[in-house]
């Protein structure tokens, strides 16, 4: 595993290949590097919704969101009909999970679908 400052003070990149993420030897420093530097980038390492899951518990307990493990965040009414108008309210600026009363260690993105133009997640 490789790892890259993208600033001084924000941002890492990443450099693994899927069983490497997956094997969990590298979870103590990822959880260290996402505490000190604030947002991992993992370039390339392709994963469906488990291997999402099985990488996520390395780093820690996973947080259930009313709904399942994984939140499908779309504005395609035809695959999230009953979240859509929800995902629209937190288009100009949220926080994940200010509902709970500890907040949860991470958000972790996987992105399934590319937008053409855009697709920013600040």
């Amino acid at each position: 595993m490789r790892t890259t400052e993208l600033t001084p003070r924000i941002g890492t990149l990443v450099e693994a290949d899927l069983p490497t993420l997956l094997g969990g030897d590298h979870a103590r420093t990822l959880r260290e590097l996402a505490e000190t530097r604030g947002v991992l980038v993992i370039r390339g390492a392709v994963m469906d919704d488990e291997q999402q899951l099985a990488f996520t518990r390395t780093l820690g307990p996973v947080f259930d969101a009313g709904g399942g493990e994984v939140y499908k965040v779309t504005f395609d009414k035809r695959e999230s009909p009953d979240l859509w108008e929800y995902n629209y309210g937190n288009f100009s600026w949220h926080i994940d999970r200010t509902d709970t009363d500890l907040p949860p260690f991470a958000s972790i993105l996987n992105a399934k679908r590319l937008a053409p133009a855009g697709g920013e997640t600040e």
